[in-house]
């Protein structure tokens, strides 16, 4: 769990913290299945100087009303979930299942994933799978993340980021390009 005690008399709390980076908040899991956000507030006292001090409560309000926006976004989409949510959210599933077995996928593509009578979400192709017990499995979690993010990019924009390569190379190219941001 980070620790803000630097910059700041306040204290995270002791769930565990999903935060991984500069954020408008930090995300805390509260359970397996309920995850909690809390904006930032900054310390202003009176020691600092007045444009430090009004730097400060300017980020905090910002914080806040950004949280409060993205508050009211979460209840809009409990209340009117995309169409295809329900099939995202089985991506994750089905890697996390897999995770939970000790195996990686190691091809997640667009291409490995159908659709069944049912409309339930199917992965196919365990030709490439890899155990826990064998080496790079750890990286090779990091990079099916990865892929499934690129799978569920596909899905939500029809938009194949690798279509228009030629070969591997380019391919890799790509996704190299797309890790760094």
């Amino acid at each position: 769990m980070p620790n803000n005690a630097w910059f700041t008399p306040y204290k995270f709390p002791t769930w565990t913290c999903l935060s991984s980076g500069p954020s408008q908040g930090i995300v805390y899991q509260l359970s397996k299945k309920t995850v909690v956000k809390v904006p930032f507030q900054y310390p202003v006292n009176r020691a600092l100087p007045t444009d430090k001090a009004n730097e400060q409560i300017y980020m905090s309000l910002r914080s806040f009303a950004i949280f409060k926006k993205e508050s009211a976004f979460y209840n809009l989409l409990a209340k009117k979930p995309h169409l295809n949510l329900a099939q995202r959210l089985q991506c994750k599933q089905l890697l996390e299942w897999l995770e939970n077995l000790g195996y990686t996928h190691r091809d997640l593509k667009v291409d490995n994933m159908g659709i069944n009578e049912n409309n339930q979400l199917r992965l196919f192709n365990f030709g490439s799978i890899r155990h826990r017990d064998k080496e790079g499995f750890y990286k090779q979690v990091l990079e099916d993340h990865f892929t499934l993010a690129t799978c569920i990019h596909f899905l939500a924009s029809g938009v194949n980021p690798v279509a228009k390569a030629s070969s591997l190379a380019e391919v890799q190219r790509t996704f190299n390009i797309l890790k760094e941001g």
